[in-house]
């Protein structure tokens, strides 16, 4: 994995990454080389150490590396990512909303206030069909 906005991490960036963030600790730094060589298939022993360093970095599990249902999980969310944003999220997300009914409307308006509020987002959801603190009428009308 790596940022939308460039190419793949160089061995020399996810070397100095662990590295640095083995603060000092040899038994996890490892060196540009050996990086290269893990991609190129002439090392295939890493050291535990060195697997969860590198789970870190990438931002998978730890199990990524040694459960092959996990890669192939974490394979096919990657690819569902792409898959969205080419969609839109937004749009997708949209889509899943109108097609609730009522009662997980419900539910999900007071998750999406939380979120609104803890991301600072003024302005307030209100359920469908209601007005606040308005009695339920039964009314549905779109979000």
């Amino acid at each position: 994995m790596h940022p939308a906005e460039r190419g793949p991490w160089t061995n020399a960036e996810v070397a100095r990454s662990i590295t640095e963030a083995a603060n000092g600790d040899k038994s996890f730094e490892i060196s540009e080389t050996y990086i290269g060589y893990l991609r190129k298939g002439k090392r295939t022993n890493p050291t535990i150490g060195h697997l969860n360093a590198l789970a870190d970095f990438f931002g998978v599990p730890r199990t990524y590396w040694t459960d092959d249902g996990e890669g192939e999980k974490v394979r096919e969310d990657i690819a569902l990512l792409e898959a969205l944003k080419g969609v839109g999220a937004r749009q997708v997300a949209l889509r899943q909303v109108a097609s609730l009914d009522e009662d997980d409307l419900e539910t999900l308006v007071p998750v999406l206030n939380a979120l609104a509020k803890a991301r600072g987002t003024r302005g307030r959801m209100k359920p469908r069909g209601r007005s606040a603190g308005a009695p339920d009428t039964g009314s549905a009308s779109p979000l």
